[in-house]
């Protein structure tokens, strides 16, 4: 009974009107109000003005007001904290200002306006404030900092603003505030409603945290940043960043975005073009995708890192890469490039297991100096090219990749001394070796698709470079002959080059057989009138065995009465016929490109 009325004056000791309230402020030779042991409650609302103010550093522990706070004009000198304390009304802080002086001790009391560990009921404002050493608001992982919703407006934050361990249950606005040194940093959030970042002066953002959960969308509008991260955190709406310039760096590691994803470029005058734009892509989701709408916002670098943890649709459109690198194991993405130039594009120890898809490397209004595309070490599995052209890049350097399954459509192709291997392999048969599995493979590829006109290509590279392989060692003549018939017909691709062969050929082969077959014919020569009127009559009799030198199924009786010297006619007859049925196949190899 005595320790329950004990604690009951205890109690009432501890309670403050107002007015009692200002008293201690004016009285207190601490600087401070409150004790880790015992509460304190001020019973009434609170409005304190810079004139009845009169400390420049205070430190508020375990204390509870029962009504709205309002601090007004009010020069918190080296800082103000609050700490284990419970708000049950509105908070606000209006039009207040800080020395550059730091309070001692612990982290938070270096903040110009600390709040840890507090119960906000209400609304936390904080408007038009100076902070001269930044803002943090903060809580552990089992004591978060809460409160209804968070209101930043105006004003100018150095140092750092830090929300770390809060639970926001409504909406978090900051807007029009500059916030210099380390910029915004949010870990461990979570939010109730949007999150709105518009506009401000601030250099970097960051979300981190793997308890950050932010439940509703978020805007990042107007900005001129350094840096953006997402690392870590579940973000369960809409992310969208408009007419935002990042100059550095876009980072998003290990996050999980449930709704769209997307990054439209600055079109704001007030704005800069970002120059220097470096995304990284890693470990994260994307269940409804991203987007990156990038035709004002050229990008220096684009890395995307694949691994089991990536899944979603990455989606960019209209812009110009300086550098693009894709590495690791693509098992859940769909990557999409359209409309996109590529200075330079590397495929580094790339797996592709989903879809990865290029359309169009040649915008117009886009075309600038491409240096270098290079596979190695990778396997594109079913990687689409669409109206993709190879040929702009002077260096197509490919090194042990698997390139059979890839799906091509619209493509000009690179020349063959645009192909390049590994920059370290000097011995000129192991580059032929490797250039011929290139062609091999793209070869493969064509046939998968059923383009029999690329495959004949790819195949007519892929045996000229195996016949300057053979011209390196000693290998059996009949196979570089073999090559070499091969190339009558462009190894597949031309039927004209093998009708011009027979038509000369058979013409060759005429003039001797109508000579041997002729009795009346001898191989002494006649240069005098008779002798030429003879050869002429000769030759308009026998031209009419012309058509059938032309039939690989004619018999000699068909163009002959008569044969001096049967032996010669018929060697020299089946000789052509064999001729004549090898370009005749040739012919009909090369038609074979349209019709299989």
């Amino acid at each position: 009974m005595a320790s329950s009325s004990f604690k009951k004056m205890i109690e009432e000791r501890n309670k403050y009107s107002l007015e009692r309230f200002i008293e201690h402020f004016k009285e207190s030779p601490s600087n401070e109000f409150g004790k880790d042991e015992e509460k304190y409650t001020v019973v009434d609302h609170i409005t304190i003005d810079g004139s009845e103010f009169i400390k420049n550093e205070f430190y508020f522990l375990n204390v509870i007001f029962e009504g709205n706070v309002t601090f007004k004009d009010i020069h918190f000198g080296k800082g103000f904290v609050f700490e284990l304390c419970e708000f049950k009304g509105e908070v606000k802080f209006e039009n207040c200002t800080s020395s550059e002086e730091q309070l001692g001790g612990f982290f938070l009391r270096k903040a110009s306006l600390g709040i840890t560990r507090c119960k906000i009921s209400g609304n936390l404002a904080i408007e038009n404030c100076t902070l001269k050493n930044g803002l943090l608001i903060h809580g552990f992982e089992n004591e978060q900092t809460s409160m209804r919703s968070l209101r930043l407006e105006g004003g100018l934050i150095n140092g750092n603003l830090s929300l770390e361990n809060s639970s926001i249950e409504q909406s978090v606005l900051i807007i029009r505030t500059e916030i210099n040194g380390y910029g915004l940093r949010l870990e461990n959030v979570k939010t109730g409603e949007t999150l709105r970042i518009s506009p401000n002066k601030c250099k970097d953002i960051i979300f981190f945290g793997r308890s950050s959960i932010y439940r509703d969308n978020v805007y990042i509008l107007g900005q001129n940043l350094d840096s953006l991260t997402f690392n870590n955190g579940e973000f369960q709406g809409e992310i969208l960043l408009e007419n935002t310039s990042i100059d550095k760096y876009l980072s998003i590691y290990g996050a999980k975005f449930q709704d769209s994803f997307k990054i439209s470029s600055s079109e704001s005058p007030n704005l800069p073009k970002s120059k220097n734009l470096e995304i990284t892509i890693q470990d994260s989701q994307f269940e409804n995708g991203l987007t990156f709408l990038g035709e004002k916002c050229p990008t220096k670098k684009l890395n995307l890192n694949f691994s089991e943890k990536s899944s979603g649709v990455l989606d960019f459109r209209n812009t110009s890469f300086r550098e693009v690198h894709l590495k690791g194991i693509n098992f859940n993405n769909s990557v999409f490039f359209r409309d996109c130039f590529f200075e330079e594009i590397v495929f580094s120890h790339f797996f592709n297991k989903a879809l990865v898809s290029l359309n169009n490397n040649k915008p117009k209004g886009k075309e600038t100096n491409a240096e270098n595309l290079l596979i190695e070490n990778s396997n594109l599995g079913n990687t689409e090219f669409y109206d993709f052209d190879f040929s702009i890049y002077p260096i197509v350097r490919i090194i042990d990749s698997r390139l059979d399954s890839i799906f091509v459509n619209g493509v000009t192709w690179f020349e063959s001394d645009q192909l390049h291997i590994d920059e370290s392999e000097t011995d000129p048969k192991k580059i032929l070796s490797q250039k011929r599995e290139i062609y091999r493979q793209l070869k493969l590829a064509a046939e998968k698709q059923s383009d029999r006109i690329t495959a004949l290509e790819f195949k007519a590279k892929e045996v000229e470079t195996h016949r300057l392989y053979l011209e390196l060692g000693n290998v059996k003549k009949a196979d570089r002959w073999a090559i070499l018939a091969g190339k009558t017909n462009n190894h597949g691709q031309d039927w004209i080059k093998p009708l011009w062969a027979i038509i000369f050929i058979s013409f060759g082969f005429f003039f001797p057989l109508f000579f041997i077959a002729d009795p009346e014919i001898n191989f002494w020569p006649d240069v005098s009138k008779a002798g030429w009127n003879f050869f002429w009559v000769k030759l308009s009799d026998h031209s009419k065995i012309i058509p059938q030198l032309f039939n690989p199924a004619r018999r000699v009786s068909d163009m002959f009465d008569e044969i001096q010297y049967p032996f010669w006619v018929y060697f020299l007859d089946g000789l052509h016929r064999i001729v004549l049925a090898f370009f005749i196949f040739q012919i009909v190899s090369a038609f074979r490109k349209f019709v299989k």
